[in-house]
């Protein structure tokens, strides 16, 4: 598409402390708000952290092993917390949970039948002696519960970390253990509702997992009919909506199911859509500039009440689908073409031309190496690099010119190679004080090597967050795929433009391109055709 357009604290672990065994049965999230999600199996959809798990022995109760914190670390549970990693003494506690013991329990403190209470520790390894968490506000001596009141129910018929006695499903706010130190510190409430136990976790049928046809019948393991109800093969039921609030939980936006029922699931789902980490806000909003398009213009559309562009949306052969002009101005019989080397460097955006701004027909020349840094005050100078390869450009502010002779426009000619933004490139906030001339305004033209066909590209590197200018890139203009926003202050024109960011929120485009005026009001050199095609002055001002 070719367009004009006007820390976390935490410690990471030291080591794994053990891994998980094929009887973790624990599956499912907890939560606490200064950390965020803990993983409690590595079976969990986009988890990470390696290989883990968590476990309940449903005959006994005893509860241990490890779950993982992207920005926490390891955290453990029960005796597991014996390692030497995580190994310390526990707080204050009754007689019966004075040492490194978490249980699910039907006493003391339980109300029996099918619920069971957890009791006893798990511990955010890396937090040392602060890191304790207590599953039961009775197990503290003297008890907490007047204070903090928490406890984490287990369901025997459920399986889930949940008090279902009435009825239902598990819901948000009742499941909980606690984290807080005598100093202040602490996570707080920890939320366990989305754990849940998969009985039996263990295979019990050795030949529905060993990779053999043990009945020479043509089919391995779970694919064997004979092994459709062995409990490895037992699909694990997705969580319903009510177990997983879509637009809360990052587990309702990563698991593969359709948890609403209305047949679209993880990202494409609108509720995960700027609420889940892994399904950020990506759209693309214009301001006081025109979209133009050879190849017809798609995308995501933007949020409700939201528009892609102030201005025209104009294709010359394809459909506009996805983009909304606020002015309401949209066709596809306009005819457009971009300045090519095949062309001379003209197209019905405006022409380049570019003999005459290598031998300054436009403005002084300088040749520049790669490693040279262009000056604040550009001077109505023409720079010029035609080493090949990539021309990296860090951060600059742009200063106003000063005086009858000082200009304020400058451009940047890549040729035959590529360009790589690295910085942040801004204009000075100073007002222009004696001359429309002084007025800071940067262009850049990046065109192919005509006997190889390489280079012509523009990169924006993934920390860069803002760029001023006009650009022009015969090949390509990709502003590089990061979780970030990019403001544009100018134009972009393009065969082909990448827009790759996946920051943004539902009134917060991930990329944003406004048209400043400069391009009009001061051309950088050798830009000065491209004005005719754009909004006018008092448009952008």
């Amino acid at each position: 598409m070719g367009m004009a357009l006007a820390a976390a604290f935490f410690t990471l672990p030291r080591s794994a402390p053990v891994i998980a065994a094929a009887s973790d049965n624990v599956l499912g999230w907890a939560w606490t708000d200064p950390i965020g999600w803990i993983s409690l199996n590595d079976l969990n959809a986009g988890s990470g952290g390696g290989t883990y798990g968590v476990n309940v022995d449903l005959s006994t109760g005893a509860m241990n092993g490890f779950a993982w914190s992207e920005n926490a670390g390891w955290v453990c549970f029960g005796s597991s917390c014996s390692h030497p990693d995580c190994s310390g003494v526990v707080p204050t506690s009754i007689p019966a949970y004075n040492s490194m013991t978490a249980q699910v329990t039907p006493a003391p403190y339980s109300p029996g039948g099918s619920i069971r209470n957890a009791h006893g520790w798990a511990k955010v390894c890396n937090e040392g002696s602060l890191g304790w968490i207590s599953l039961n506000c009775n197990d503290l001596s003297p008890s907490a519960c007047a204070s903090y009141p928490y406890r984490a129910p287990f369901s025997m018929s459920t399986h889930y970390f949940e008090d279902t006695t009435g009825g239902g499903s598990p819901t948000n706010g009742t499941s909980f253990g606690w984290n807080g130190n005598t100093d202040g510190t602490g996570f707080g409430y920890v939320d366990f509702h989305l754990a849940r136990v998969v009985v039996p976790a263990e295979n019990t049928d050795p030949t529905c997992s060993d990779g053999l046809d043990n009945d020479l019948d043509g089919s391995v393991d779970c694919v064997d009919s004979s092994c459709s109800v062995a409990p490895i093969c037992v699909p694990i039921p997705p969580l319903t909506e009510d177990q997983c609030p879509l637009g809360t939980a990052d587990l309702c936006c990563s698991d593969g199911n359709d948890n609403e029922g209305d047949t679209v699931y993880d990202c494409d789902d609108t509720d995960c859509q700027g609420t889940a980490s892994m399904c950020t806000i990506s759209w693309l909003k214009t301001r006081f500039g025109n979209v133009y398009s050879q190849k017809g213009i798609a995308a995501i559309a933007a949020p409700a009440s939201q528009f892609n562009a102030s201005y025209c949306l104009s294709s010359s052969n394809g459909a506009i689908t996805g983009f909304a002009s606020q002015a309401g101005c949209i066709t596809t019989s306009t005819k457009l073409s971009l300045p090519t080397t095949d062309t001379g460097y003209k197209g019905s955006l405006g022409s380049i031309d570019v003999l005459g701004i290598e031998r300054g027909r436009y403005g002084p020349v300088q040749i520049i190496a790669d490693g040279t840094a262009l000056p604040a005050f550009l001077n109505g100078k023409v720079y010029i690099y035609s080493g090949g390869g990539t021309l990296s450009l860090p951060a600059k502010m742009f200063e106003n010119g000063i005086g009858s002779t000082g200009r304020g426009n400058g451009l940047l000619f890549v040729k035959g190679g590529d360009l790589l933004i690295k910085g942040n490139l801004t204009y000075a906030s100073a007002s222009v004080q004696n001359y429309l001339r002084n007025l800071a305004s940067f262009g850049v033209i990046v065109t192919k090597d005509p006997g190889t066909g390489t280079g012509g590209n523009i990169y924006i590197d993934t920390g860069v967050t803002e760029i001023v200018g006009a650009y022009f890139a015969e090949s390509s203009i990709s502003t590089g795929a990061a979780n970030s926003i990019l403001t544009v202050y100018g134009l972009l024109a393009s065969r082909q433009l990448g827009f790759e960011r996946t920051g943004g929120t539902s009134s917060t485009a991930a990329e944003t391109v406004i048209f400043d005026g400069r391009a009009v009001a001061n051309p950088p050199p050798g830009m000065q055709d491209i004005g005719k095609s754009l909004p006018t002055t008092k448009d952008a001002f």
